[in-house]
């Protein structure tokens, strides 16, 4: 008598027969995951980053935002960062602690000035000083820092302004997650970073102080070296 045939599950499927599986790979995908963050390479991350377990500031797709991108190698963000993305692959997910000296630097108290109120008003053209306010100023040897009021002397008539990246001295936590790696192109090999979006631009004031508008850590070139801050590029 031959031998009953195996009973269907209630799914279809004949019990004791191997089902074949079908993988569907994007090839796109798959020559972007055997990339590796290297020198010279553009890559792309999502990130939140925090301090003291506050968000300061990130990117993510949930926010419809673009990812960030910089050229491997160059500087181009601080370096604690860039030491914990290399050797990294498109799709992995990290954390990482940075160091104030692998991040912004440690806070200068040398980089730290008062500054009449009535000088600020008039060289920004603003009626009230606040605190928070961001403002690009020339010094006595000629080079261009960007400073932040850090508090109102109402009757002393000063500002106390702080030269200081925002987040000097303090140690970061960042959240990455590494969407993007590609060869760059001729103009970022020829400047040797890639173009950030363009910053709020200023107004000039007669004592060669600059104020921009609503500026703030993200208006700033996002995530970059913390001697960049000082040169107020």
């Amino acid at each position: 008598m031959p031998e009953r045939p195996p009973a269907p599950n209630p799914d279809g499927r004949v019990q004791g027969h191997r089902q074949p599986v079908f993988l569907l790979t994007d090839i796109g995908q798959l020559r972007q995951a055997e990339q590796v963050v290297t020198k010279g390479k553009v890559v792309a991350i999502y990130y939140m980053l925090k301090v003291n377990g506050i968000l300061r500031h990130g990117r993510s797709p949930l926010w419809n935002d673009p990812p960030l991108e910089y050229l491997h190698g160059s500087g181009q963000i601080i370096p604690g960062l860039e030491k914990a993305l290399e050797g990294r692959r498109v799709g992995e997910s990290f954390t990482v602690v940075v160091p104030p000296e692998e991040g912004y630097g440690p806070r200068r108290r040398e980089l730290q000035q008062k500054v009449p109120l009535e000088e600020l008003r008039a060289a920004l053209g603003l009626k009230k000083i606040e605190e928070g306010l961001v403002f690009q100023g020339r010094t006595e040897d000629g080079r261009v820092e960007t400073f932040m009021v850090t508090e109102v002397l109402e009757e002393e008539g000063m500002a106390l302004v702080d030269a200081n990246h925002p987040l000097a001295g303090m140690e970061l936590v960042f959240e990455v997650d590494v969407v993007g790696i590609r060869e760059p192109t001729e103009d970022e090999l020829r400047r040797g970073f890639v173009a950030p979006h363009p910053a709020g631009s200023g107004t000039h004031g007669r004592t060669g102080w600059t104020h921009r508008p609503g500026a703030d850590l993200s208006d700033r070139d996002e995530l970059g070296n913390f001697e960049d801050w000082e040169e107020g590029h």
